[in-house]
């Protein structure tokens, strides 16, 4: 079901408590929770449960104590607990948050009636881990007890969890990790060609693995990007695509992929912009670790005041290890330090940076002694995998979420434009026993490719969703993705989509301006030299893939036209009594006119049906006004009761259009634009249709001003 999240792995369920509570309640608390179902259990592992002193089911609920979110079983003091375990496991693992934190709190736990734990709470500030020994393994379910005496307004028990002797080798599946660089450009590693020393770790790695060396991502900014690695869906799908919008909580992701198949999944996360609280990134995950809020705890100026560090992903990540070594795991970790502004990092900025560069040439000097920074703590992360003896058995993917520009088209930063320097991104890919070392694959991937790639090797199973392809059929020596790879970007000031393949690059931007550019990357991948005003045949293609691409993203009105027959000459108008906002068309070709009435009520399109189809969105102020379309063959008129409204074979039968039924699904509208044509055919995308937005307090949105992602 949509929003549904797991608290415990296979061998753990909420159990009832006999004759003192009666039958067993289904556990009924929030909507996401509802039937909560451990991965890969058989129905009979479902969660049911009852506080004895309550004698109602507990709430279940992600908590964050100092930035660590995690899902959680919510208690107060005194109340007593039951959990069944099976009869494999030998240990329980949960952590432990108190509030108060000087609550006087006395915990035991008592395994079939047996005392396994006592303690008294120290006060304890932030999560405290605990385990508990439940013996060998046995045919049976084993009971356990958790009672809370004493006064705690609140107790926590984050992500209560059993293991069982041995899971880490029954498993045999490789621990992953995916490590993201904010704002590394692909041409800035030395493995992918560049001649300065800024990445001798990522260099070392690089001959272990298998390099993907045309990796592009779909969007130019980090909250769409990284949606699209987390749920291998272009941005129009995952929905994560603005400032203010939330990913949505009914697509599959990586992590869920991977919790499911019983790994822990783990996320150390420098960048707001993903925030699990306001923006739902944390699907999927057992842990999830702001790191602005850790530096918080340390004291210090206010939150946003403060730059993460990718030391401090180290520093939290090396222990965490080293204390579960023996678990399959799966953990994200994405620093910032790439991110404007750029700060000197001895002995780094000694080495890149030099005392006379100023503007540009000093920002990207700057810019080197952060990626040699940030190189060496993935070199630290690295030597603990190697110390532990988990390098082997570990795939580890290093990557970025876009580049970064240096004026290269005018242009600094990102989020801005869709040319290479912020597309095209390092990936560094070491399988299980550095299989395939060295290789080397040419192929055109998106960062779409990563999830089914990384679920592919670890035979976790790909989600049908998935719009991604594994590469690992590529890797093996087989044939690989051969298709047009997408990217966009959409923000107020700037709106723009790409499409790419192994030769060209098609860019059209809505705004600032409209504009058109083609690119011959082979000849020219500096793009400099637009070939849109002579496009070459081979290029039509792709251009009509960026055509539909770029349709999929719009709400509005979309007037797909063919005509009633060839060689008609068609006039389709299109007005409204309020007022047309935006206009787009596609599928133009020479000798169509496209005219808007100066007071932007009325858009004609006249052109020659030649079997094509030309296709307009347009979209009112406000939105969803009523629409009238009149279209002419030749002069006649086409009836209104020949023009298809929505995604049905329905006659629009009567104008203006009835917009409740022409709206359709995104999902919809995507198979309507690849439908064979018919003569006219209408639908309507309302702007509310794949988004999911939240509303954005003053100092959420001053830590996005300050990182640039708000005016």
């Amino acid at each position: 079901m949509p929003g549904k999240r797991a608290i415990g792995p296979p061998l753990l369920a909420l159990a009832a408590l006999g004759a003192a509570c009666g039958s067993p309640p289904r556990l009924q608390v929030a909507d996401r929770y509802v039937d909560l179902e451990t991965p890969g259990a058989a129905p009979a592992g479902r969660m049911e449960g009852a506080v004895l002193a309550a004698g109602a089911a507990p709430e279940l609920r992600d908590v964050a104590i100092h930035g660590d979110r995690r899902p959680s079983i919510v208690l107060k003091a005194p109340s007593r607990l039951v959990l069944r375990a099976a009869g494999a496991a030998t240990r329980l693992r949960f952590g432990l948050a108190v509030r108060p934190p000087s609550a006087a709190l006395k915990i035991r736990v008592l395994v079939d009636g047996a005392p396994a734990l006592e303690e008294t709470w120290r006060d304890e500030r932030g999560w405290a881990e605990r385990a508990v020994d439940l013996g060998s393994r046995s045919g049976r379910a084993k009971e356990v007890a958790i009672q809370l005496d004493g006064d705690a307004e609140t107790v926590f028990l984050g992500h209560p969890q059993t293991l069982a002797a041995g899971d880490r080798a029954a498993a045999r599946r490789p621990n992953v990790v995916i490590y993201v660089v904010d704002c590394l450009r692909a041409d800035h590693v030395g493995a992918f060609g560049y001649p300065l020393p800024t990445t001798p770790s990522l260099d070392a790695l690089a001959k272990d693995s298998v390099l993907l060396s045309d990796l592009n991502s779909c969007a130019a900014w980090t909250k769409p990007s990284t949606a699209c690695l987390f749920t291998s869906l272009l941005p129009t799908y995952h929905r994560a695509r603005t400032v203010d919008d939330a990913l949505a909580r009914e697509r599959a992701t990586l992590a869920e992929r991977f919790q499911a198949a019983g790994y822990r999944t783990l996320a150390w996360v420098a960048n707001p912009v993903i925030d699990p609280a306001l923006f739902l990134f944390n699907q999927g995950f057992d842990r999830w670790v702001d790191l602005r809020s850790l530096r918080e705890r340390k004291g210090g100026t206010h939150v946003n005041a403060l730059e993460p560090d990718a030391a401090e992903i180290t520093q939290a990540v090396l222990p965490w290890l080293r204390a579960h070594r023996d678990e399959s795991f799966f953990l994200y970790l994405h620093s910032l330090d790439l991110h404007f502004g750029y700060r000197p990092r001895p002995p780094f900025d000694r080495q890149f940076v030099t005392a006379q560069s100023t503007g540009l040439e000093r920002e990207r000097q700057l810019y080197d002694n952060e990626v040699a920074y940030n190189d060496r703590e993935i070199g630290r992360l690295l030597a603990a995998l190697k110390e532990l003896a988990l390098y082997d058995d570990t795939v580890v993917f290093v990557t970025a979420d876009h580049g970064e520009e240096f004026g290269e088209h005018g242009s600094t930063r990102h989020g801005k434009t869709l040319y290479q320097e912020l597309l095209h991104i390092p990936g560094i890919l070491k399988l299980p026993g550095s299989a395939h070392a060295g290789l080397r694959l040419e192929a055109v991937a998106s960062n779409i490719d990563v999830a089914p790639t990384l679920l592919d090797i670890a035979g976790a199973g790909i989600p049908a969703a998935f719009q991604g392809r594994s590469l690992l059929p590529a890797i093996r020596g087989g044939a690989g993705p051969s298709r047009p790879v997408f990217a966009e970007v959409v923000a107020p000031q700037f709106v723009g989509y790409s499409a790419r393949d192994e030769r060209y690059k098609c860019i059209r931007t809505l705004a600032p301006t409209v504009e058109e550019m083609l690119f011959d990357l082979s000849d020219t991948p500096s793009e400099t030299r637009n070939l849109a005003g002579t496009p070459p045949p081979q290029a039509r293609a792709l251009a009509l893939e960026l055509d539909r691409f770029v349709m999929r993203g719009q709400h509005g009105y979309h007037i797909a036209l063919a005509g009633p027959r060839p060689g008609a000459r068609v006039r389709a108008e299109a007005t409204t009594a309020a007022a047309f906002d935006a206009a787009f068309r596609f599928g133009i070709e020479t000798g169509d006119l496209m005219e808007t009435g100066p007071d932007r009520r009325r858009v004609v399109l006249e052109f020659t049906a030649d079997g094509g189809r030309r296709h307009l969105v347009l979209q009112t102020k406000p939105e969803g006004a009523p629409l009238r379309l009149a279209v002419r063959a030749d002069g006649v008129p086409l009836a209104a009761s020949e023009i298809r409204l929505g995604k049905g074979d329905a006659r629009v039968g009567t104008m203006p259009v009835e917009r409740e039924r022409a709206t359709v699904s995104l999902e919809d509208s995507a198979r309507l634009l690849g439908a064979a044509p018919a003569p006219v055919r209408l639908w309507y995308v309302p702007l509310a249709e794949g988004t999911s937005r939240v509303l954005l307090d003053e100092e959420t949105l001053n830590g996005l001003r300050a990182l640039g992602y708000v005016r």
